[in-house]
């Protein structure tokens, strides 16, 4: 059943020769029913004017002060109206007397919906997620082209011809923990939350203060905390429709406090020596804190910094020399201890008269291993890698291993984003969902296996949405040809 929209009514009466006469108005109203539309805006430099066409009120639209195109515009609120997304509008007028080139569209922001040169017969409109005004255009000459620009309009009709899928069920309620904190941040995460359709978003509270809209993920952290001080964090899911959960359980945190203490000096002392080697280990370090690094020292100078251990193995050295070690204390906010003791060591001889380093690598069936860190051009090798290079690699060829790849988008049931939502996720970070931002990238790196996987997944998912669109032309076009069979009977 269709549903005219329900838009103010602006009707000019004047009064002449004792008789009550209508006359035109120079806002245009929805003349092919009772109901007539929102007041029309014409753009600067365009003079808009009721007139007759035939038995109806139209408008005639006109660029004026030299202007070489013309513009009318009608906006319809979309609460004001009832209106949901998945809701479809179908939009009719008739426009005589275009100079130049006539367009027709419809817009929801930056978004087209919908846009045709003349005829402007049932075109149908679909409500989006998150519109709050859709915006009707009216205009000729959109190139600008140096032809004066006008149009009359009339019979204009806009109604309500379908409904959308009026999802009202709110998602489940999430389940929310701290993984984390410092003084000035902590990490969040949530499970537990489900949806009829699908959970799209979700909300942060900070003391039941909004401080974050994010996608479908189910982490945050959250930074610019004061230290010492209790927050209260919750969370709530969201769907496509703009559903909301109920909040999830508070959860409340007193942030750590600002650490200036440095922790004690460790006691550093040699197990062991080669030629080429020496073997350190210490204890001893504490801190009101925590300690959470180390650095080695050679002859005075910095060898490594290291994680929270406690044994470290020099290489590279010079047989038959003697060198002095000394170590350091880190803790989180990195605060360092006063050095360690001194310790003295003399590396081996060179067994056999060979070069340094015999007793670091071995050798079999060709191939050289050695069960150590590497560092290339640098001194140290982060906790947790094998391998740590500090200049540019040369080679022909790389094999990442990868255990999952992003076939997942064309399976059944993937939930694809939306455009709208993409386009909110990079208003709001600056960069894509699931994409890490050039702050992430810059402080750890990206693994090139995994940033493969994410491209890839956009890759499908652009190619999703370019189907979408050709089935939406393809439709559209059908419709047309439709109208016009019509129009020629």
């Amino acid at each position: 059943m269709r549903k005219n929209l329900s838009l103010p009514t602006l009707i000019i009466l004047v009064f002449w020769a004792g008789n009550s006469i209508a006359q035109c108005p120079d806002q245009l109203t929805n003349q092919s029913t009772s109901i007539t539309l929102s007041p029309g805006y014409p753009r600067s430099g365009t003079n808009a004017t009721g007139v007759q066409i035939g038995a109806s009120c139209g408008l005639n639209i006109v660029g004026d002060l030299g202007a070489t195109w013309a513009r009318y515009e009608i906006p319809i609120n979309v609460a004001d109206n009832g209106l949901v997304s998945g809701d479809q509008i179908e939009i009719s007028m008739d426009v005589t007397n275009a100079t130049a080139n006539f367009i027709y569209d419809v817009r929801n922001g930056s978004t087209t919906l919908d846009s045709s040169a003349l005829p402007v017969l049932g075109r149908i409109i679909t409500v989006p997620s998150g519109a709050t005004t859709l915006l009707i255009r009216l205009f000729t000459n959109n190139n600008q082209s140096d032809v004066s620009g006008s149009f009359d309009i009339s019979n204009l009709n806009v109604a309500k011809v379908g409904a959308g899928n009026n999802d009202t069920q709110a998602p489940t309620t999430p389940n929310l923990t701290a993984t984390g904190q410092t003084d000035t941040t902590i990490d969040l995460s949530w499970s537990g939350a489900t949806d009829n359709v699908g959970v799209t978003n979700y909300k942060v509270y900070k003391d039941n203060a909004l401080e974050a809209t994010v996608g479908n993920i189910t982490t945050y952290q959250m930074t610019g905390l004061t230290s010492e001080t209790s927050y209260a964090f919750a969370v709530r899911a969201l769907d496509a429709a703009g559903n909301q959960s109920t909040a999830s359980n508070i959860t409340a945190s007193t942030m750590n406090s600002s650490d200036t203490q440095a922790p004690s000096a460790p006691t550093l002392s040699n197990s062991g020596s080669s030629d080429a080697t020496v073997d350190l280990s210490w204890s001893g370090a504490a801190d009101n804190v925590g300690v959470t690094g180390y650095k080695i020292f050679k002859d005075g100078t910095l060898e490594a910094t290291l994680g929270n251990v406690s044994t470290y193995t020099a290489i590279g050295l010079t047989a038959n020399t003697a060198y002095s070690f000394t170590a350091t204390a880190l803790d989180a906010t990195g605060n360092e201890s006063l050095a360690s003791n001194s310790v003295s060591v003399t590396t081996n001889a060179s067994p056999g008269g060979g070069s340094s380093g015999d007793s670091v690598w071995s050798e079999s069936n060709s191939v050289a291993s050695y069960t150590g860190d590497v560092a290339i051009g640098t001194s140290s090798v982060p906790s947790g890698y094998k391998l740590a290079v500090d200049g540019n690699i040369r080679t022909r060829k790389i094999r990442v291993d990868q255990d999952t790849w992003p076939d997942y988008v064309f399976k059944k049931g993937y939930e694809l984003p939306s455009l709208e939502e993409i386009h909110k996720h990079i208003k709001e970070k600056g960069h894509l969902p699931n994409i890490p931002s050039a702050t992430e990238v810059k402080a750890n790196g990206i693994e090139l296996g995994e940033m493969n996987k994410l491209l890839l997944e956009k890759i499908e998912q652009i190619m999703l949405h370019m189907i979408e669109q050709k089935n939406q032309i393809e439709n559209l076009q059908k419709q047309i040809i439709a109208i016009q069979k019509i129009r020629n009977n």
